[in-house]
């Protein structure tokens, strides 16, 4: 008996292979991430600080400022980011991404 791979065997190999590099190709744009996924987590924080702290907190970027109140409401505002507008309600203090 010889030793060694027949031509079926290595082209089934390689087909999967294949299958596998072109779900993984597909997949990588899913993991770049999005825009203005940055401000979101600053603004989510600023809001759990000052429900946390009991006191008003700011945040900035740039000339934007939203001031996020003990009760978790804020002052409410339009941030743009890139393409992406936010926007922060002034009642619940949450933050929304509009195009």
């Amino acid at each position: 008996m010889t030793r060694g791979f027949t031509l079926v065997e290595l082209l089934a190999v390689l087909a999967i292979l294949g299958v596998g590099a072109g779900v993984a190709a597909l997949a990588l744009p899913s993991l770049q991430p999005v825009p203005g996924s940055e401000v979101f987590r600053a603004l989510h924080a600023a809001r759990a600080a000052a429900v946390r702290s009991g006191r008003a907190v700011v945040w900035r970027q740039g000339t934007v400022a939203v001031r996020f109140l003990p009760d978790g409401s804020s002052s409410g505002g339009r941030i743009a980011v890139d393409s992406l507008v936010i926007w922060v309600d002034p009642l619940t203090g949450s933050a929304r991404a509009a195009r």
